[in-house]
């Protein structure tokens, strides 16, 4: 676990692809709670692979709630998505 990142950290992940699979199941590997992990992704087929990671894990289509949920946030899109995944969830960060 990375220096100042507690397991009580709550991290959000806007993206549900390969990365935040990765990343998430290292975070799991270290103990990470999986009840403070959330994952947006439009794909359903994205979103059940993070589900069999872990029962706790909450995942769903709407980004600004994920975000709303953080005290972490990982964007873990493509890059030529970036732009409009920032457009919609910079609302929730606030």
């Amino acid at each position: 676990m990375p220096p100042g990142m507690s397991v009580e950290h709550t991290i959000a992940f806007v993206g549900g692809g390969n990365m935040a699979h990765a990343i998430i199941g290292g975070l799991l590997n270290a103990d990470h709670r999986g009840d403070r992990l959330y994952v947006s992704d439009p794909d359903a087929n994205s979103l059940s692979r993070i589900s069999a990671l872990h029962a706790d894990i909450t995942t769903g289509t709407d980004n600004a709630m994920t975000v709303e949920n953080a005290d972490i946030l990982v964007l873990a899109v493509k890059p030529q998505l970036l732009e409009t995944c920032l457009l919609y969830t910079s609302d929730a960060a606030d």
